[in-house]
């Protein structure tokens, strides 16, 4: 059974780690763990999205302008579209292993186009969906990246402080 997961979470994860990317583009990939079935944080995040997808913005360009393209049990893809940047970020998040009760472990990735150096939020796009959403308060939450998995944590202006495990 142990074989069979390892081989199961591999074949999961093997796009996100070999993803590509093209030259003028962005990416970020994040890890998320939750003592709680992978339904609750699909749901909340989902919830998030819907809940940011208007087209005016408060203060934070980053919370508005979220589009849900696809949704199952066990995926999730978002689309975030920067107003005053013209850049779009696809984000995809697995789900895994989608029917267990007592445990979510959730791979994201992301890639944003055009890339802007001046201002990448990559990282920022992610936590503010998962903060947003309640989730960073959720029993177990654990959130893990670094800067070869998303080069934008390093200068993330979202982030405060002692919640991020780096890898």
């Amino acid at each position: 059974m142990k074989r069979a997961f390892v081989l199961t979470s591999s074949v999961l994860l093997l796009p996100l780690l070999l993803a590509e990317i093209s030259p003028g583009d962005s990416s970020c990939r994040a890890l998320w763990l939750f003592n709680l079935p992978c339904v609750t944080p699909n749901r909340a995040l989902v919830r998030q999205v819907l809940a940011w997808s208007s087209k005016i913005c408060a203060d934070e360009q980053e919370k508005c302008m979220y589009k849900i393209l696809a949704t199952r049990r066990s995926y999730l893809e978002v689309m975030h579209t920067s107003r005053d940047l013209n850049r779009t970020t696809l984000m995809y998040f697995d789900f895994y292993p989608p029917e267990s009760p007592k445990f979510c472990k959730i791979w994201a990735y992301s890639v944003t186009s055009p890339f802007s150096a001046s201002n990448t939020n990559d990282f920022c796009l992610f936590h503010n969906l998962f903060q947003g959403s309640g989730l960073t308060d959720a029993p177990g939450y654990r959130e893990i990246t670094n800067e070869k998995m998303c080069p934008s944590v390093s200068s993330a202006t979202c982030f405060q402080g002692d919640q991020l495990s780096t890898v």
